[in-house]
């Protein structure tokens, strides 16, 4: 009599979910895409960086590729300053675009 491997494989399987029970597969399940590398959000064009935001990547290549910024940021349009660009790009959209 030959035995059927694909239904052994299945038998072997539903061992395997009483031994672990719902939790146990609900975890393991869990740790597994856990461990499943991701590739990240966010390249630099310039070099082989990877961040997770969009804000680090501008702040990388600014950082890193265009000398740091300067000490404070002026509007162009008026005499606010800011210490970062977003904070100024903030500014431009909220003050400057809706006037």
């Amino acid at each position: 009599m030959a035995v059927d491997t694909k239904e052994l494989a299945k038998a072997g399987k539903k061992e395997k979910e009483r031994e672990l029970g719902l939790g146990g597969l609900i975890i393991l399940g869990l740790i597994i895409w856990a461990l499943v590398p991701r590739p990240p959000k966010y390249e630099c064009p310039y070099c082989d960086a990877t961040f997770k935001t969009k804000a680090e990547t501008i702040t990388h290549i600014l950082d890193v590729h265009f000398g740091e910024p300067p000490e404070l940021i002026e509007c162009p349009l008026c005499d606010a300053t800011f210490k970062t660009i977003a904070e100024f790009i903030t500014h431009f959209k909220e003050v400057h675009l809706k006037e």
